[in-house]
């Protein structure tokens, strides 16, 4: 935890508060989690692996053996255990939700709810939940700085075939942030926010990302150039202090938004094209369960 001086200026204390963090054994996930562990948060991990969540808890409580963590297991990749997860969170007085889960450059896959993995993982289960959340609960949504770059296929919107997987988890990051501007324009809470460029747990072999060769050779480089999970997870801890206008998003205020400490900046108004929320958003409706 570097940047602790960092967020003693920007973050104001989250003591009494309650906060679910989806994703919090994800590299951005950790880091968030810790912080909010020295912010003096009472703290709810969703998590998808049960061990991973207890070693965390664990890990937390060396350094904040006083913090107030709990966890509840969810899989962004299964339609049955979101709606299990958004039936228990209506139990729950929430201050702010956080969401860092997701998947990154995984073979074309499908799910038992016959949708495509980044699809139904990054887009449209997150949609499933936040859509079931009060609108007045302050929702932290992770996104990606790759949705810019990857134009969506209308005729397509799983991207289905497409090899570029690195594409297919930009266009459905690019589809999430659609989506969430349609809920923002209806009363939601919504602050988006995106690390910039990081090397985190995203790109391991392990879980069907890149080679074991990229991850030996470019991600050690991907650390000397770009962010930490440590300093990439700041935009989500100042999403907690500021609430975003309409088509804009927390992220890194340096070149590119990919490096820096984190501010409020412009995303494109592109997004705010309401016929291509309403194709997006009607394909949603369609195969919705």
């Amino acid at each position: 935890m570097k940047y602790i001086k960092w967020v003693n200026k920007n973050i104001k204390s989250l003591e009494n508060k309650t906060i679910v963090i989806t994703g919090a054994t994800g590299s951005i996930g950790i880091y968030t989690t810790k912080y909010l562990a020295y912010l003096k948060a009472n703290i709810i991990i969703a998590v998808r692996n049960a061990k991973k969540g207890n070693l965390l808890i664990e890990d937390i409580k060396k350094d904040f053996p006083d913090c107030n963590i709990s966890m509840m297991l969810v899989d962004f990749s299964s339609v049955e255990s979101v709606d299990n997860f958004s039936n228990e969170l209506t139990n729950i007085n929430m201050d702010y939700y956080i969401t860092t889960a997701g998947v990154y450059h995984l073979p074309e896959t499908f799910t038992k709810d016959g949708l495509e993995i980044h699809y139904e993982t990054n887009y449209y289960n997150q949609i499933r939940v936040i859509e079931r959340l009060n609108k007045d609960l302050p929702i932290i949504v992770v996104s990606s700085i790759s949705h810019k770059k990857c134009r969506i296929d209308f005729d397509n919107l799983m991207s289905l075939g497409v090899k570029n997987r690195t594409k297919v988890y930009g266009r459905s990051k690019r589809l999430l942030n659609f989506h969430l501007m349609n809920l923002k324009n209806n009363g939601y809470d919504i602050r988006i926010t995106h690390p910039g460029i990081s090397a985190t747990s995203l790109f391991n072999s392990e879980k069907g990302g890149f080679g074991k060769l990229f991850n030996a050779f470019i991600v050690p480089i991907m650390k000397i150039l770009f962010h930490s999970p440590d300093k990439a997870c700041l935009s989500v801890l100042l999403g907690l202090n500021k609430e975003v206008e309409l088509c804009k998003e927390i992220g890194p205020k340096g070149l590119f938004n990919a490096w820096g400490y984190p501010k409020v900046v412009k995303l494109s108004k592109k997004l705010l094209d309401q016929g291509k929320q309403i194709k997006i958003i009607d394909f949603y409706q369609s195969i919705k369960k």
